[in-house]
This record gives structure tokens, C-alpha cells and sequence, in this order.
């Protein structure tokens, strides 16, 4: 694993420390970090909650990195170390109390230097899964709050994961907690991870169908004020997301149904805020990365 040592030390752990994280030996972290063994995909996992990022980021499997160049690409791209900033805060339209997401440092900056663009509209991730795609001038108000400042009086309503974030790799275990079937999940995840899950899920009193809202759906603000949410299709959401970061003049978007099979079609002018689960929108991409290499692969024969 080329990225073990760099983020061990990054993190400030030894190999004995990481290995009685992991329940394993000094021996395995080692013959990891040389290439001379794999770990398995259990312990991909809680490496993954240990530093805070995703099995795809661990293994070098983010398809958003190194020779993709867009602006839409990068979106997407590993924050390598870059850890919670604060959170920006947008206030909606017909809403008291302003919405609050963790942020990097990096996308502090992205969301500042975007809000004057000639769009309108600007794209920005967080660090409790959550790809976000704003129209400006649709907006009521956009703060920044960096830690070290304090909790704004009466404008901070926020929920278990807003503050600070949670790994992404929790997100994606959650998911399959809700969907698992008898013995299912623990042929993917260790005992370790499993009692996180049934620990978050116990504290939080949540069900099957309150897990998969928080995995799965995307909300979307509208500029009079109203507000919905369903399980929208992850190629829509990417290609949401694409046509925002080249400023694309399109009057519609589309949005299709997964759970319902409706199509729907919503103004641009009339959207204000559209927040979608971050790990589906780098599913599609990953996706569009391999039809887009195959087809080169195809061009080059």
C-alpha cells in the first residue's frame, strides 16, 4: 500500500501503535506498508476510519486524481490531510436557522472564490459526505465559521455529524448495514466497525429507512422556500455537478427517481440549494473515468 507510511506518519502513529488499533502485529502493519502482503478488505476498512478517508483513497482507487485536469475532476480529488477547517453555513430561503457543513481548508477557499461566478452556481464537497451544488443568488446568506471561533448564538442546529465530519468509509458501511442481510456485513467489516455501526445506530435511535435517508437521498432547497428529498440516480447528480463546473447554460435538470422511476425535470432558476450524498457522486464518476478510458483504449487499437 503506497499510502500506509505516509499517512501512519502523517497521523503521528507508530507501526506497534496502528497494529494494536487494528488487533493485528507490528509484523502485518510492516509487510503492508513494503507491498510484501495486503490487508484484507476488513481492515482496509478500519484503516480508513482511522485516518478519516475512504477504502478507494487507501488503495490509489479514487479515479479523480492525478492525470484528470477539469475543474469537475478535481472536485473530487483526495484532500491528502487536509482536515476540517470549520464550516461554512448557507441560510435558505424560508428557513430560520442556517444549514451548516464541515469543510477542508481547500474548499474554504474554492467556495469564496466561486460565489462571484458568472453562473451563478457553485459545487463544493464536505466532510460528512455531501457533494453540494448552490445557486447564489438564490441564497439568503453564505458565513464561514473556522474553529477557533464560537458557536453563533441561536444559529447552531446541527446533527451528528456536522461539526467535524465523519470518515467517509462510515457512510458507506452504514449503507450496508441498513441493507444487510444475516451474516452479510461481517464477511466486509470487523468486529470493530460493526460495533461502531450498532453503537451510532443505538445512540441515535435510527431505523432502516432513517439510515438510508442519511445515505442515500439528496435534498433539494428551492428558491420559494419548499424543500424535497428522494434517492435520485448517481449519473444525474454527476452530471449535475459537471455541467455547473463548466458554467453550462441549460434551462432544465433532470433528476430521476431510483425509488419511484419518475423522471422530473426542475427549472434552474427555480433551485436554490441541492445537497446529494458525496460517495454517489464519486461512484458515477468513477463509472464515467472507465467508459472514458475503454473508449480510448478502443480509439487506440
Amino acid at each position: 500500500m503506497k499510502r500506509l507510511k505516509e499517512l501512519r506518519q502523517t497521523f503521528g502513529y507508530t507501526q506497534e501503535q496502528l497494529a494494536e488499533m487494528l488487533r493485528t502485529t507490528q509484523q502485518s502493519i510492516a509487510r503492508w506498508e513494503t507491498g510484501k502482503a495486503e490487508p484484507s478488505f476488513s481492515a482496509l476498512r478500519d484503516l480508513a476510519m482511522i485516518f478519516g478517508t475512504s477504502v478507494d483513497d487507501l488503495v490509489g482507487g479514487n479515479p479523480l486524481s492525478d492525470s484528470i485536469t477539469t475543474t469537475a475532476y478535481t472536485l473530487l480529488l483526495n484532500e491528502k490531510h487536509d482536515g476540517c477547517w470549520g464550516n461554512a453555513g448557507v441560510l435558505l430561503p424560508g428557513q430560520q436557522h442556517t444549514r451548516w457543513y464541515p469543510i477542508t481548508s481547500r474548499e474554504h477557499s474554492r467556495i469564496k472564490n466561486s460565489l462571484d461566478s458568472k453562473s451563478g452556481w457553485l459545487c463544493f464537497s464536505t466532510l460528512n459526505n455531501r457533494m453540494v451544488v448552490m445557486n447564489a443568488a438564490k441564497v439568503k446568506r453564505v458565513v464561514f465559521l473556522d474553529e477557533a471561533c464560537d458557536q453563533p448564538f441561536g444559529d447552531w442546529e446541527v446533527g451528528w455529524d456536522t461539526v467535524e465530519g465523519r470518515p467517509l468509509e462510515l457512510y458507506r458501511a452504514l449503507e450496508e448495514y441498513a441493507v444487510r442481510e444475516d451474516g452479510q456485513l461481517e464477511e466486509s467489516a470487523s468486529p470493530q466497525l460493526i460495533s461502531i455501526l450498532e453503537e451510532l445506530v443505538k445512540e441515535n435511535g435510527w431505523d432502516e429507512k432513517t439510515i438510508l435517508k442519511i445515505t442515500t437521498e439528496t435534498n433539494i432547497w428551492f428558491a420559494d422556500g419548499s424543500q424535497m428529498s428522494y434517492h435520485v440516480d448517481e449519473d444525474d447528480l454527476w452530471s449535475l455537478v459537471s455541467s455547473v463546473e463548466i458554467e453550462s447554460d441549460e434551462r432544465m435538470i433532470s433528476l430521476y427517481d431510483e425509488n419511484t422511476g419518475m423522471e422530473s425535470f426542475f427549472s434552474r432558476d427555480a433551485l436554490a440549494l441541492v445537497e446529494m450524498p458525496l460517495l454517489h457522486v464519486m461512484d458515477a464518476a468513477r463509472r464515467e473515468l472507465r467508459e472514458l478510458e475503454e473508449e480510448d483504449a478502443q480509439d487506440k487499437k
